[in-house]
């Protein structure tokens, strides 16, 4: 399969198709110009492509032995979309690489960031335009050296050539390479300035869509603004109907005020001439019972010195009766002596 979408890329037709199949392949694909391979199939050009996973820069792929990532970014020309620049540092950096075994919290943490899945496509990058600018070129030789692969970034070993070849003189073939290399130059040139208008018509066209963006917010800030200040005046009106009507209430409760005062005044006054008269009448209901007071006090004395008189009258009383009570024994028992007395002596 994996060798079925390698050669889908491939050309299949020309001197390409036609090589010895003995010759090897690092040597076959040194013969492949850009022109050569179909960087986009027809199915897939301009759709949205799976661009990065939950906080990752890039996506990682899961397989039965281990995890490793691959950049997205580098896909742009195979999905039908330029590649005008060099890919930042954080879009090709390698984000995992590991084996299952061992690497479980790993390989959880993999399985979570696929769930917040991030897709780009016409939105970001535009039209279909299956083409690269010089920038990238100039990036792509440069990663050639850096990284030593095993072919050169310049012209194909292996120059592709259909149709019957031709012998042409050295000086010819000169003169045809200064002419190839001025188009050659001319061409990056024009790409170059195409580039910079394109980004100069990305730049103006962003900044029309802010200022249009700007303008719309500004108009339905004006909107809002408009129907704030209108709500604002209808709440001044209504208060100022609210604050006469106030004035009005407070007008009469002054009245109502100054008739209270001048009721509790009269009142006041009235309670006074109240207060005095039972002040009066206490007065003389104190003196009146100060004098029953005395009247009963003097009774009471009066009643007390007759009672001690009483007293002594009753005990002199006992005292007679009980001197006549003796007396009266006495003589009694004189009377029953003197009777035995008197016959036993005649």
């Amino acid at each position: 399969m994996l060798f079925r979408w390698f050669m889908g890329y491939l050309s299949s037709r020309g001197a390409f198709a036609h090589l010895d199949p003995t010759v090897k392949w690092s040597f076959r694909l040194m013969g492949l110009r850009v022109d050569d391979i179909a960087w986009t199939h027809n199915g897939m050009a301009g759709r949205d492509f799976i661009y990065s996973c939950g906080s990752l820069p890039n996506v990682p792929l899961v397989g039965v032995q281990g995890c490793i990532n691959y950049n997205p970014v580098l896909l742009k020309r195979q999905m039908g979309f330029a590649v005008e620049g060099p890919p930042l540092g954080r879009e090709i950096q390698e984000s995992f690489y590991f084996p299952i075994d061992g690497n479980q919290a790993k390989l959880r943490q993999v399985l979570d960031e696929w769930r917040d899945i991030q897709r780009k496509g016409k939105v970001p990058y535009g039209k279909v335009n299956s083409r690269y600018f010089p920038l990238f070129d100039d990036w792509l030789r440069k990663r050639i050296e850096i990284t030593h692969l095993p072919f050169p970034g310049g012209d194909p070993w292996c120059p592709m050539i259909e149709g019957p070849t031709s012998t042409v003189s050295m000086e010819e073939f000169l003169e045809m390479k200064r002419a190839r290399d001025q188009l050659l130059t001319e061409k990056a040139e024009l790409e170059m300035s195409v580039a910079r208008i394109q980004i100069a018509n990305q730049e103006i066209r962003v900044k029309m869509e802010d200022q249009d963006k700007r303008h719309t917010l500004e108009a339905k800030r004006f909107e809002m603004d408009t129907a704030y200040y209108g709500k604002i005046s209808q709440a001044l009106a209504s208060s100022t109907r609210e604050h006469d009507i106030t004035k009005e209430r407070l007008a009469r409760a002054s009245g109502v005020i100054e008739d209270q005062k001048r009721r509790q005044i009269l009142v006041k006054d009235q309670r006074d001439d109240r207060a005095r008269v039972l002040a009066v009448e206490w007065e003389v209901g104190k003196a009146k019972i100060i004098a029953e007071r005395d009247h009963y006090m003097a009774e009471r004395d009066h009643y007390f010195r007759q009672m001690k008189i009483h007293q002594k009258e009753v005990g002199r009383l006992q005292q007679e009766n009980t001197e006549l009570r003796f007396a009266a024994e006495f003589a009694k028992m004189e009377a029953e002596i003197w009777p035995s007395v008197g016959p036993s002596s005649g």
